[in-house]
């Protein structure tokens, strides 16, 4: 698991380390002016599932709306989260 401020960030270090993302979560309630870099990074993984955590007051854009495996909308729990992300990209035994 790695966390970062921007998708730019989040970019940035998966190709400094060659890792391909089993999920990606976008925190979207704060900074809509990401879309342009979150749509950058999702063409670079175009197979990885992605989590989209967004404020019901803030409209979506269609392509991310397609895009988006899964879209929670505020209020929800950390639980909700937590299940989801087990949903999308489950634990296997290895």
């Amino acid at each position: 698991m790695s966390a970062h401020e921007r998708a730019a960030d989040a970019a940035h270090f998966l190709a400094g380390w060659g890792l391909r993302p089993d999920l990606i979560v976008m925190d979207l309630a704060s900074d809509g002016e990401q879309l342009a870099e979150l749509q950058r990074l999702l063409e670079d993984f175009p197979d990885t599932r992605l989590l989209v955590l967004a404020s019901p007051l803030r409209a979506l854009p269609e392509w991310l709306r397609q895009r988006a495996s899964r879209i929670l909308s505020r209020p929800f729990a950390v639980s909700d989260v937590v299940r989801v992300v087990g949903e999308l990209a489950p634990l296997i035994d290895r």
